[in-house]
């Protein structure tokens, strides 16, 4: 578990530091997160000067933010307000594109990156409205990058395709890994011209 601790020095610079990096050997209920947390704060000498604690939205992080307001205020200390728990922008973003990916039935199915490469998996492709153009779009792009990753041979003439610069093969986003769609998509933009030639070479890909 990672804790990162936020702040305005001296000189009203804002600061951020990596306060602990703790293995968690418990189950993760807020009350033994809450344990851990404390203990970084005691060893750091800080409990004192929490402010707020950013958390992503799961439940057990409101029993946490809890178990640690009780434990300070147990220890009257000076300066001992309320904590405020400040979510997560990063996840509610995240949430907000799985829902919308999701309506659109868009969403990665897989759990993990598929290595394997199966003939089913590609068939004519036509898209009659908007939507379906961006569902199209992103079923393409992942295809591709099951379809070059699982052979060491198409990886390699994909690689020898570029001929500037690191050499870069595209990503299949996965449904529990934040942000994987939009890395996905950010490499396949700059793949735009390898893609374009591996396609014109193995045209048995209906992707266009």
């Amino acid at each position: 578990m990672a804790v990162t601790g936020y702040y305005l020095d001296q000189e009203w610079e804002y600061q951020e530091i990596l306060l602990g990096f703790e293995p968690l050997s418990r189950t993760h209920s807020g009350i033994n997160l809450g344990e851990v947390v404390l203990k970084i704060l005691h060893q750091h000498q800080i409990t004192n000067r929490v402010l707020a604690i950013t958390t992503d939205n799961a439940s057990n992080n409101n029993t946490m933010i809890s178990s640690i307001q009780e434990s300070i205020q147990s220890l009257e200390l000076n300066n001992n307000s309320n904590i405020i728990r400040v979510p997560c922008i990063a996840h509610v973003i995240q949430l907000s594109l799985k829902d919308l990916l999701g309506q659109m039935k868009a969403n990665p199915k897989n759990e993990m990156v598929e290595m394997q490469w199966s003939e089913d998996r590609i068939g004519p492709i036509h898209a009659t409205n908007q939507r379906r153009m961006i569902v199209d779009t992103l079923n393409k792009v992942r295809n591709l990058a099951v379809y070059i990753n699982a052979s060491p041979q198409r990886w390699e003439a994909f690689c020898n395709l570029q001929a500037e610069g690191p050499k870069l093969v595209p990503i299949q986003d996965v449904r529990t890994r934040w942000n994987s769609t939009f890395l996905m998509l950010r490499r396949a933009k700059k793949l735009q011209s390898a893609f374009d030639k591996f396609c014109s070479q193995y045209n048995q890909l209906i992707l266009h």
